[in-house]
């Protein structure tokens, strides 16, 4: 990540701000080296009047992490819009 990533906070008070998670995958048909892990989870967040946004790799899709990093990015106040993330 670059350094204007990790210092920059979407939102304020009244914003709408998205957030998601989204999976990528990999299928190889069993061909070729097996990979160590087929699923990468990554979370997205969107800033709507902006139009700004991070995506970034999470190292699971606990309800911990997810909302450990949305507090990181996300300025308290903030409209939250997500898809009810069941974590």
């Amino acid at each position: 990540m670059s350094h204007e990533t990790l210092n920059c906070r979407f939102g304020g008070p009244g914003v709408e701000v998205e957030a998601d998670e989204t999976y990528l995958t990999c299928h190889k048909y069993h061909k070729g080296r097996r990979m160590r892990s087929q699923t990468i989870t990554v979370l997205g967040i969107y800033e709507r009047d902006t139009k700004l946004g991070v995506h970034l790799q999470v190292k699971d899709k606990s309800s911990v992490v997810l909302l450990s990093e949305i507090s990181q990015f996300i300025e308290p106040g903030s409209q939250i819009i997500s898809d009810a993330m069941a974590s």
